[in-house]
């Protein structure tokens, strides 16, 4: 039975937060940012292990945090020279 696409992007992605994580020091928290990306790809980071998330609009952030489980972490995040 082959894989879906979906199947295939998400081994992929998984691959590559292995690699990031192991590529980052211990002391540096990996921060997903979810601009613009649906509730449905933030679901499928949290099937892979990711609880740590990023948002820079209040409303969408607030929106994306409220359909998760409680024990993900969102963070509004800002440009820094503002």
């Amino acid at each position: 039975m082959s894989k879906t696409e979906l199947e295939i992007r998400t081994e992929a992605l998984s691959n590559r937060l292995l690699q990031l994580n192991s590529e980052i020091p211990k002391s540096v928290k990996l921060i997903v940012v979810t601009k613009t990306f649906p509730i449905s790809d933030i679901e499928i980071l949290y099937k892979l292990g990711v609880r740590d998330f990023g948002e820079n609009r209040d409303e969408e952030g607030s929106i994306k945090s409220l359909s998760m489980p409680r024990k993900i972490f969102y963070m509004k995040v800002r440009h820094p020279l503002i």
